[in-house]
């Protein structure tokens, strides 16, 4: 992901009103980042760190509440993944499509294609999963451990992420 950040005094030209709340999971800081963002993808104010997906999800929610940000969803996102039925994770799986701008919440890429090479280049034991897993093209990935949804990913994407990261 690029954040493009910059001096607003130095800017006139650019929109500063927010438009949307950006939630990630870091690897390398071991934590979810939170960035308040313009419609063009520049970073407002600072970006915040904390270490459990409930605190990334109260923050964006705050943040949200705060400059006033919906994106006119039929959910509040992220929600509980086992009190979904089959219709309602299509529209949830549907809604973060929308919301992610079609980008992959796991490897970043176009949903509408094929996960980049450094995905599909990990082995996948398809054992592991049931017969029917790559029907769907796109998933709803959710936590195991709380059972909230945190974004659409390609199916290869959710296989990678099951056997080598244990999500």
């Amino acid at each position: 992901m690029t954040v493009k950040t910059i001096n607003t005094n130095d800017t006139p030209d650019i929109n500063w009103t927010p438009h949307h709340v950006t939630r990630r999971y870091d690897n390398q800081t071991k934590s979810w980042v939170i960035q308040l963002m313009t419609k063009e993808d520049y970073q407002i104010g600072e970006t915040t760190y904390v270490h459990s997906l409930v605190e990334a999800v109260t923050e964006e929610k705050r943040l949200k509440k705060e400059h006033n940000i919906t994106l006119g969803g039929k959910y509040s996102l992220p929600v509980n993944y086992e009190e979904l039925s089959s219709k309602k994770r299509r529209e949830v799986r549907e809604q973060y499509c929308v919301e992610q701008k079609n980008l992959c919440y796991h490897c970043k890429g176009n949903l509408k294609e094929q996960p980049p090479s450094e995905v599909t280049n990990k082995k996948i034991n398809w054992k592991l999963f049931p017969p029917n897993f790559t029907k769907y093209p796109i998933h709803l990935q959710h936590d195991h451990n709380t059972g909230m949804t945190e974004g659409a990913v390609h199916a290869y994407c959710n296989a990678v992420m099951w056997q080598y990261e244990g999500k």
